[in-house]
């Protein structure tokens, strides 16, 4: 049976939803080029000020509402040049609060009317030419898909936006890992239409190599070579660059599974599932089922963009996950997550209070000095020495029995306990809040609450086949 007649009457219904309006478009295209005029006559025509990214492509969302623009500077200025020029422009050009934040390098951003505006300094380069900062191939990618993007595949791109949003993988940030806007524009460029390339991804299984403009030659080593990663997307304007490194593993496989059920039953709730509303009440009945939970809440480093501190965080939540496991609390699971003024931490573990003894294995019997120095370092055995095997073995005192104790004895000396290094201060202040606590706070604590909703209710609803 085919399913593509069907699929396109779903794609098109489901542009008509998320598609801006034309007057809307032309709004935002208008305001933007107003201030990429303010900008450039600001810098007295030195610098090229180009508006890029989807809105200005025709492949955004409805109310997304993000104007970026990048100013091009002549290669010959140096990168503290382009920053202090193009903020000091700003303040006269285009008056608004400010906010500088980083990536490649700074850049700034501000709410003006119900935009988010990003201005983003780079450098003026050529397709030939050698890129100077990451940021630089932007206008590049603006006028390559400008020119290869069809009407219909920017309906397409908008649709499968949609589709990946809904189910939490639409967003190349740390905080995501999922699929770009750019990556999904690609996508659509190499299949030719939504529909094709939903038939290809279920069939996908990792790694991924895609090498739209054939810069490797067909030889799938070289690539792997080159980019470790589950999804290979190398980018049509910088060989050198695979544009789907941002996608994780397990959002490249919900990808697959979302696919292969679409294609094999096309429906709208795809694009629109609804998501139970669970009661306060439910979350209670669904917390007593798990097993002891603990969740560490620490401030938030004012000054840390997200894509550095979502890996510094679950860089922490695998060091204490490591840590729990050395002293015999096994995790079932864990989950870190963030608010805007806080970083948490949530374990669930098998047991929450260890044994009173515990095992200490010393070497072979064999070395002598070292069975010596053994017996000299642990003076307060309950039981032993002994042999098991060839090795001496003591049984010594537990010296924390709970898991609270161990992240305790964790915020008294961080780097000991391998806290990411930008976390070592707020964690620091930690405190730790134990299952027959966590709803109390969770009724106060929106962040909080939601992200025990997710937990405790986690659930990909298309695995069902709806």
């Amino acid at each position: 049976m085919d399913r593509r007649p069907l699929a396109e009457k779903i794609f098109e219904w489901v542009s008509e939803r998320v598609t801006p309006s034309s007057v809307e478009a032309a709004v935002e295209k208008r305001f933007a080029r107003r201030l990429a005029t303010r900008i450039e006559d600001a810098l007295g025509g030195t610098v090229s000020v180009r508006f890029v990214g989807s809105t200005a492509r025709d492949t955004g969302l409805k109310n997304d509402r993000d104007i970026d623009l990048f100013v091009g500077f002549p290669q010959n200025k140096s990168r503290d040049h382009l920053v202090k020029t193009l903020g000091k422009a700003l303040q006269t050009a285009i008056p608004a609060s400010w906010e500088m934040h980083y990536a490649e390098h700074p850049y700034y951003q501000a709410r003006i009317r119900q935009y988010k505006v990003e201005v983003i300094p780079c450098y003026t380069i050529s397709k030939s030419e050698r890129i100077i900062s990451a940021v630089d191939r932007t206008p590049l990618h603006m006028t390559y898909l400008q020119e290869k993007l069809t009407a219909l595949q920017r309906r397409d791109v908008r649709v499968l936006k949609k589709l990946l949003k809904s189910h939490g993988i639409y967003g190349a940030e740390a905080e995501v890992q999922g699929f770009s806007g750019l990556v999904c524009e690609y996508l659509i460029l190499n299949f030719r239409n939504l529909f094709t390339l939903l038939e290809h991804v279920s069939d996908w299984r990792p790694p991924v190599l895609l090498d739209i403009e054939n810069a490797y030659e067909g030889i799938p080593e070289d690539m792997q070579r080159r980019f470790p990663s589950p999804l290979v997307l190398v980018d049509f304007i910088d060989a050198t660059r695979n544009a789907g490194a941002a996608v994780s593993e397990e959002n490249l496989a919900k990808f697959i599974v979302l696919a292969r059920r679409f294609t094999a039953k096309p429906g709208r709730g795809f694009f629109f599932p609804v998501s139970k509303r669970r009661s306060f009440n439910e979350l209670t009945k669904g917390f007593r089922q798990r097993m002891p939970l603990v969740l560490a809440e620490f401030p938030r480093p004012d000054a840390l963009v997200s894509d550095i501190l979502v890996p510094q965080l679950r860089r922490t939540e695998r060091s204490l996950r490591k840590h729990l496991e050395i002293e015999d609390f096994t995790v079932h699971d864990s989950v870190s997550f963030l608010s805007k003024d806080s970083c948490y931490i949530l374990l669930e573990l098998e047991h929450a209070v260890s044994s009173k003894l515990y095992k200490v294995y010393g070497p072979p019997v064999y070395f002598h000095g070292d069975l010596e120095r053994f017996l000299d370092s642990h003076p307060k055995r309950i039981r032993g020495p002994f042999v098991e095997g060839s090795k001496v073995v003591v049984e010594e005192p537990r010296p924390m029995r709970t898991a609270t104790q161990l992240l305790e004895q964790v915020r008294e000396h961080p780097p000991q306990y391998a806290v990411a290094s930008h976390l070592v201060k707020p964690f620091s202040k930690a405190r730790f809040i134990e299952k027959e606590n966590l709803l109390i706070e969770a009724k106060r604590n929106k962040t909080l609450r939601d992200a025990l909703m997710n937990y405790v209710f986690k659930e990909d609803a298309y695995l069902r086949g709806e």
